[in-house]
């Protein structure tokens, strides 16, 4: 569906959705498609593993680094039958 930075995913892009708070903090204007955030890409990490993902809309709630996996970046990471993780780490790979 069409995310708040202005584009389209599909559950098999490799797209995250940060936290509202986050997103707040990179806001550039009142056009959220210019949010400094819009585009840039993370690395998630969780048991040995790893993906990245390229940040394209956000969720709102949640704590300020929670982060929306699409179905197939999950998917490189965990089970989706297991639900939310809590064990999960990330870093930019993009400057900000």
């Amino acid at each position: 569906g069409l995310g708040s930075c202005g584009v389209h995913s599909m559950d098999s892009s490799y797209t995250v959705a940060v936290s509202a708070t986050l997103l707040a903090k990179y806001d550039v204007g009142s056009n959220p498609n210019n949010n400094k955030l819009c585009g840039k890409r993370i690395r998630v990490f969780r048991g040995g593993k790893s993906v990245d993902v390229t940040i394209m809309d956000k969720c709102p709630g949640g704590e300020c680094y929670s982060l929306d996996l699409s179905p197939a970046a999950f998917d490189q990471i965990g089970d989706r039958s297991d639900g939310r993780y809590h064990d999960m780490s990330w870093s930019f790979i993009d400057e900000v």
